[in-house]
């Protein structure tokens, strides 16, 4: 019997696991809620290097200041409209630490961010004094030549940080000032969840 305890562990466990995990369909039925954490800048690719001299003189910092304009505006910056759920909140302090520990000397010359890497970004959150489905958005690629941003929009549950959906969008920026030219395409990628949460059912 003390040969199967082992085994039969994992097994008794795994229901209650699966009972605390929120599901896509959780949440388009309002069953749980929704938190959106801000944006995710620690895989981006900023290029070129001269057209983001605040983000070079400000370092991570300048992180900080886009997430705390969408979460300060939210009357302007609020995704929650778009996805039509009725419990959605938004709490961007969930992406402070991993948009912290960006070496910027090391954002002019990143590498792609490939769907397979988003899992392991979002397993570094601390999300799991929340229930209910977390959404990120992940960005890739800031193309100033091109003005074109380039976004993972991921869903993907709280408490066990288990992506469950992940898609890749883009958005033109507009504005003045470097902050709110790019902030501006995070409306336009909000612009873009109706279309995606179609996709969800």
């Amino acid at each position: 019997m003390r040969r199967l305890l082992p085994l039969l562990l994992p097994a008794l466990l795994a229901p209650t696991a699966h009972a605390q995990q929120s599901s896509l369909a959780d949440l388009l039925a309002d069953r749980v809620g929704l938190t959106w954490i801000g944006v995710d800048y620690s895989a981006t690719k900023f290029t070129p290097r001269y057209k983001f001299g605040p983000l070079d003189q400000a370092g991570p910092a300048f992180f900080e200041r886009w997430n705390m304009l969408f979460e300060g505006e939210l009357d302007k910056y609020t995704p929650c409209p778009h996805l039509k759920v009725k419990d959605c909140t938004v709490a961007t302090s969930y992406v402070e630490p991993v948009n912290r520990e960006v070496k910027v000397p090391e954002v002019w010359n990143k590498p792609e961010l490939a769907p397979e890497g988003v899992q392991e970004l979002v397993s570094r959150y601390r999300t799991e004094d929340r229930s209910g489905v977390g959404m990120v958005y992940i960005a890739i690629k800031y193309d100033a030549p091109a003005e074109r941003a380039d976004y993972y929009v991921t869903f993907f549950d709280m408490a066990t940080r288990q992506v469950l959906h992940t898609e890749k969008v883009s958005a033109e920026p507009g504005g003045a000032g470097l902050r709110n030219y790019w902030a501006s395409t995070v409306i336009k990628v909000h612009e873009q969840l109706k279309g995606i949460r179609k996709k969800l059912h």
